[in-house]
């Protein structure tokens, strides 16, 4: 993945280079059980929240506003854009504010990084794994 110029020598930027650069074997299975709990967790909330009055508007407004169809509302045939997702999932997931009740993690970290990373990596064709 390359990034933007603007980002190339900012704090992000570097961020970003240093979690890119993370080796597979940095990472341990407990960690990987870890993600997919939080990330199982993220999704089953978010489909709890599918019937919310607010869902509906929240999808409807991104239908509105067309755009390019990058990545899946969850549990949805609807598709937005990579951003619009991210909202439209991260509302969803956090709707009922019950997000990473499994205490696999301290906090509530899954809504904004799950979230954006869910709809990014389906933009960009990623495996599960990628993305955890």
């Amino acid at each position: 993945m390359t990034l933007p110029h603007e980002l190339e020598n900012s704090v992000t930027g570097q961020l970003a280079d240093l979690i890119l650069g993370i080796d597979d074997a940095f990472v341990s299975d407990d960690d990987l059980t870890k993600a997919e709990t939080c990330f199982l967790d993220w999704c089953a909330v978010a489909l709890a929240a599918l019937d919310d009055p607010i869902m509906r508007l929240m999808r409807d407004q991104a239908a509105s506003e067309g755009g390019n169809p990058q990545a899946r509302f969850l549990g949805s045939k609807q598709k937005g854009s990579a951003i619009q997702a991210a909202l439209v999932n991260g509302t969803a997931s956090h709707l009922y504010d019950y997000d990473d009740g499994a205490s696999a993690i301290p906090g509530h970290p899954t809504v904004p990084v799950g979230s954006a990373v869910w709809a990014l990596g389906e933009r960009e064709g990623s495996s599960g794994k990628d993305v955890l």
